[in-house]
């Protein structure tokens, strides 16, 4: 049983530019996401913003989004493959980017700021990983799903304690999350469905 986990971990590894070190950058940078809702929202995003002479934060975003475009723009032009990409992204927008416009529009659109933004965010940075390494392990794929839920809807009960939101959304956005995640979509990339459903859900609240 040892071999073939072993080769799946390699398997896993080796379709990353970079090889085992791009694999890890690439967990590395996916769970470094679920800071960014910390960040934004305190004193470092009005100050960041400041500090590039912009008067808001949503005008932070709106660069970011305008640089994470041109730079894919160019990166699919040229064919490159950075450090801690898949070799088809050379030819298709990247995670990172799905993921990073992703985060740009929950921050816009979230209701009450943090106490939403934070836990669908959480919730794509930890389970997505999770949820990867689990399968190059060969779990059987029901204990992988049920792992991944538990994992979002603990992510959403501490959301509730927390910022006072209703315990209610771990029951309907745990399920969501790992539903969405789990298909292989060839147009759209599982890090801006895992957020980008529930942002939607909340929003119709």
């Amino acid at each position: 049983m040892a071999r073939p986990m072993k080769r799946s971990r390699v398997a896993a590894s080796s379709a990353v530019s970079g090889g085992r070190f791009g694999h890890r950058l690439r967990r590395f940078i996916h769970i470094s996401m679920g800071a960014t809702p910390f960040l934004y929202y305190s004193s470092w995003g009005v100050a960041i913003a400041h500090s590039l002479g912009l008067p808001t934060r949503h005008a932070l975003l709106w660069l970011m989004a305008s640089l994470v475009i041109v730079w894919e723009t160019i990166r699919i032009w040229r064919g490159w493959v950075p450090l801690g990409h898949r070799a088809h992204e050379a030819s298709h927008i990247s995670s990172f980017a799905w993921g990073a416009l992703s985060i740009i529009l929950v921050f816009l659109l979230a209701p009450r700021g943090l106490a939403y933004a934070a836990p669908i965010i959480l919730s794509c940075a930890l389970a997505d990983p999770l949820l990867g390494e689990l399968r190059s392990r060969g779990i059987s794929r029901s204990l992988v799903a049920i792992v991944g839920v538990l994992v979002v809807a603990a992510v959403w009960l501490a959301a509730s304690v927390v910022w006072s939101i209703s315990w209610k959304w771990a029951l309907v956005l745990a399920p969501v999350t790992i539903l969405v995640e789990w298909p292989n979509w060839r147009w759209i990339d599982d890090n801006a469905l895992m957020m980008l459903v529930p942002l939607m859900i909340v929003c119709l609240q």
